[in-house]
């Protein structure tokens, strides 16, 4: 089933550079006691099984003359993410009829896998950057494959 979760751009970047924070009790094996970060919080709320593979998908909707800072601080993160343990794929995509719109697919081993990767300093530096790139919310879909 699609899901999504539409975010005002204020509250994604407050997201993403964890200045909001969810706890989250679970008995999960890939889940620590620690706090899930609240992107990873709203996963985990959307999928059957926290410790199970999962794809997320962003949609970025970027100010025309802010596209070319958009890819530059979507850089580290595309060069760095592929490295963490857990993550199967992190590709970011350009629609062709409109250079504006991305679309960043995700592919993790686990939630906590997630969890751990919003919490790494090159993503704080993204959102601290979003906030003044994008034109409207960004669109956050959850997928489990079929096997």
């Amino acid at each position: 089933m699609l899901r999504f979760l539409p975010l005002p751009p204020l509250a994604f970047l407050l997201l993403t550079v964890g200045l909001i924070s969810v706890s989250h009790a679970s008995d999960a094996d890939h889940t620590t006691a620690e706090a899930l970060h609240p992107i990873a919080e709203t996963a985990a709320s959307k999928l059957t099984d926290v410790n199970e593979p999962f794809v997320m998908t962003v949609q970025f909707f970027v100010k025309p003359d802010c596209v070319e800072g958009f890819l530059a601080a979507m850089k580290e993160p595309l060069l760095e993410t592929v490295k963490e343990t857990g993550n199967r794929a992190y590709e970011l995509s350009q629609n062709p009829l409109d250079e504006t719109q991305f679309l960043l697919y995700e592919k993790w081993a686990h939630v906590e896998a997630l969890n751990r990767h919003l919490n790494q300093p090159y993503l704080a530096k993204l959102g601290a950057a979003l906030g003044d790139l994008l034109t409207v919310d960004p669109v956050i879909n959850h997928y489990t494959p079929i096997e």
